[in-house]
């Protein structure tokens, strides 16, 4: 069997796929990984072999303006169509990107199955024009199923499709796609169920994984320290020119070091000139993965990327969200389970932050529902067990 993966061009949405995709490669099977130029040596890292489809350009703008559906709720629908415009432009520009040379590729190549990121709009191009089964592969909450593009499933009533984002109907009808929602078979989804939005579409649950890259494993981290150990987790990979920009961390950092915890400080791009003199109960390790760090912590505090989330999850260490910029749904979503702790992202106060982490080390009901969370990731199918079900579909 040939499995193409479709990633966005960011690690963390590649690293999601990359337990699957190693075991699609030990049980046999031929895998590609097509993306961007952007994502070109991370691919290369975790061993799996890149196609490079698309330019260098507009695929390095992850996002558009944020727009929460609380937000959405409060607009016309003419002005709801502009937001989301704005919003999903630079993923429609990557798709435009990719589309020609995604076509070309699966064409020669003849994958039996696609497995894509949700804001890969240009795989189900590859999809309806070759014939070629397709599932998502989700990376949280799937609340984009709620809002506009071809990979969230079926959905009651017509009036969806005129609301997709400028230039994507175009983008299909030069390719000859048909113009509906429900390109994708179902979606791999690695997030709890018992935490996932009520209407995701067709869940195929899947295991996760935790892992964050390629990184050597220092030796503070082969064991728990003599005191608790809290991780703060400041900006996942592709994330560095924000994690070093965030004016909330040294405030928060300076609240955690006067408990008496050890604190490790991980992110992309952190400044660590700029968080001053720091006792010795503070380490800053920068970009050691947080796969590696995770497991000899007693908490975590993150911003709610989800790739954190659920490592953290996995590995049962309660978590006090911090969800700045546009990561709410994560935050509010997984913390429904009492395995954490959400704050207003508004000002990041250091004393709530402080206090929060107080409680996750304490209190008993909320380190429960953590172990709760770990057993229900741990029951979930692994990926080897989801290969056989990739085989029965292609």
């Amino acid at each position: 069997m040939r499995v193409l993966f479709i990633p966005f061009p960011s690690p963390p949405h590649l690293f999601f796929m990359t337990p699957l995709a190693w075991a699609c490669r030990a049980a046999g099977h031929e895998v590609r990984v097509a993306g961007h130029p952007h994502l070109t040596e991370t691919t290369l890292r975790t061993g799996l072999s890149p196609v490079e489809v698309g330019g260098d350009g507009t695929g390095r703008r992850r996002h558009g303006p944020a727009v929460t559906q609380a937000g959405l709720a409060r607009t016309s629908g003419d002005e709801r169509h502009r937001l989301l415009d704005r919003r999903f432009a630079p993923m429609v520009d990557l798709a435009g990107e990719m589309a020609p040379g995604l076509v070309r590729f699966a064409d020669r190549w003849q994958p039996q199955i696609v497995i894509a990121d949700s804001l890969a709009f240009a795989a189900p191009l590859v999809s309806a024009a070759l014939g070629i089964p397709l599932l998502r592969h989700l990376t949280g909450p799937d609340v984009m199923h709620r809002t506009i593009y071809p990979m969230h499933g079926p959905i009651t009533g017509d009036e969806y499709s005129p609301n997709w984002p400028e230039g994507l109907r175009e983008l299909f009808e030069e390719f000859g796609v048909a113009i509906h929602n429900d390109h994708s078979l179902g979606s791999i989804d690695p997030w709890p169920g018992s935490v996932q939005v009520p209407d995701a579409h067709a869940r195929i649950p899947v295991r996760h994984i935790p892992y964050h890259g390629a990184a050597p494993s220092p030796e503070w981290a082969w064991g728990r320290a003599g005191r608790p150990r809290v991780c703060l987790s400041w900006g996942e990979p592709g994330d560095a020119a924000r994690a070093a920009q965030s004016p909330a961390l040294p405030g928060i950092l300076d609240a955690l070091a006067r408990r008496d915890v050890e604190v490790v400080v991980t992110g992309s791009g952190i400044d660590r000139d700029r968080l001053g003199a720091l006792p010795e109960t503070v380490r800053v390790a920068g970009d050691v993965p947080a796969d590696v760090v995770l497991p000899t912590c007693d908490a975590v505090v993150s911003e709610g990327g989800t790739h954190t989330i659920l490592t953290a999850a996995a590995l049962g260490v309660p978590q006090v969200l911090v969800p700045l910029v546009e990561r709410p749904p994560n935050a509010a979503t997984f913390c429904e389970s009492g395995a954490g702790i959400t704050l207003d992202a508004g000002g990041a106060d250091p004393a709530a932050v402080g206090r929060a982490v107080d409680a996750v080390l304490g209190d008993e009901r909320i380190r429960a529902a953590a172990r709760r969370i770990q057993d229900e990731i741990a029951e979930a199918p692994s990926p080897v067990e989801l290969v056989h079900t990739l085989e029965k579909l292609a």
